[in-house]
């Protein structure tokens, strides 16, 4: 009752359908960063379909995947005329493409992913295994944002962490030992004082070789930082997602986190206390225009950190037609050209260790891949990978602390 795997009652269905939609989006945008730079024959696929199949396998869920964010390039090479005739036929075949990537991916997920009862966990690993943390309170809650978070109320962020750390310590008593965490959500640091808790909690068993923690730029605070930096964090990284205040202000993050000025500022204040600071940042928002795009660039070169995360705007069907109420929707035929200039612009001064993540210096860490063959997640709607077995806790709050407590 108190280990929980896959839940399947209908929220969760829900969950796990909108999660199906956002990393096929992720899967095609990896296949345009590969189509890029490597062709098909490079990896010896005959198959556009067939390399999705089985990179498909590897993209899962938050926090990541057990193997690189680098599936193989399913695009294969296609060689039409010279002119602009040739220019729109090569891209009218690779959009076509990607749909059917796109297509396949969802098809190949739903055949390798089935619900089942949780029946606990059997066996615990002989290695430390890695930690991945869910907190799913934020302040305010992105129009875009597809993950699992809730309105942060201190009632409600006090219950939770209390049964959080009553879950660790089941996990702990049963002999899971712990090699790292990444604590994300939500916003981790809406709760500063429960956070530092939980990780002096999870320090009490032993050395973690990486503690990495999420935030946004409102928590840049002196007294929140030094909380975190005497927690034992070594990498932290911010939700930024832009540098352009009218497009701040689309997504509703103006008020609540800080305008870009206030966000430069803040950043630079962080910097020097952490080994990674990190900086998240999407392309492709509905109202971004090249020059915009551009702007962001130029903050995050000029910036302090020496991570950035660059992501393609990514939502599920559900979110997505929400969005389209409020913030407006994206134009997906400029993904490839955006992506383009996120690599010419960010490179040679950063090094790409993923599709989206770069670094500059530091010691990268991308919050999609885990290196580790097996992750532990804990908290309401974290999923982990153990012995080959994939599983997630109910995305109910309430349904999370009950079970917990029994």
């Amino acid at each position: 009752g108190a280990i929980e795997a896959v839940h399947a009652d209908d929220e969760v269905v829900q969950v796990i359908e909108a999660q199906r939609g956002v990393y096929a989006d992720a899967v095609v945008g990896q296949q345009r960063v590969a189509d890029a730079e490597h062709e098909c024959q490079c990896h010896g696929f005959d198959s556009p379909l067939g390399a999705v199949t089985r990179a498909s396998a590897t993209v899962l869920s938050r926090p990541g995947c057990t193997e690189s964010a680098h599936p193989p390039s399913s695009v294969a090479t296609i060689r039409s005329g010279n002119g602009s005739r040739g220019a729109r036929c090569w891209f009218s075949i690779r959009t076509m493409l990607h749909s059917l990537i796109a297509k396949g991916f969802r098809s190949q997920a739903a055949r390798s992913m089935r619900l089942v009862p949780s029946t606990g966990v059997a066996d615990v690993p002989r290695e430390p295994v890695f930690l991945y943390v869910h907190v799913p309170f934020c302040e305010v809650l992105c129009p875009f944002c597809s993950f699992h978070r809730v309105k942060h109320r201190d009632d409600k962020a006090r219950t939770y962490f209390a049964a959080l750390r009553q879950e660790i310590a089941l996990y702990h008593d049963r002999g899971f030992r712990f090699s790292g965490v990444y604590v994300g959500g939500g916003t981790p640091t809406s709760a500063p004082e429960e956070l530092a808790e939980t990780l002096a909690q999870l320090r009490s068993y032993g050395p973690l070789g990486e503690v990495s923690v999420e935030t946004n730029p409102k928590d840049l605070q002196p007294r929140v930082l030094e909380m975190l930096v005497q927690a034992g964090v070594q990498r932290l990284s911010v939700g930024v997602q832009s540098f352009d205040d009218g497009l701040l202000r689309e997504m509703d993050r103006y008020e609540k986190y800080g305008g870009s000025a206030e966000i430069r500022e803040r950043l630079a204040y962080a910097a020097a206390r952490f080994r990674t600071l990190n900086v998240d940042m999407i392309y492709n928002l509905p109202h971004q225009t090249e020059a915009m795009l551009e702007a962001d660039l130029d903050s995050v070169l000029a910036g302090p950190a020496n991570q950035v995360s660059f992501y393609p705007l990514m939502s599920s069907a559900t979110v997505e037609r929400k969005m389209g109420r409020t913030m407006g929707l994206p134009d997906r035929s400029r993904l490839h050209r955006y992506y383009g200039r996120v690599l010419a612009r960010l490179r040679p001064d950063f090094t790409a260790s993923s599709a989206w993540c770069f670094n500059r210096g530091g010691h990268g860490i991308d919050e999609y891949v885990v290196q580790s063959p097996d992750y532990l997640g804990l908290g309401s709607g974290a999923f982990g990978n153990l012995g080959g077995r994939v599983y997630a806790s109910t995305f109910s709050l309430r349904a999370y602390v009950e079970r917990v407590e029994r």
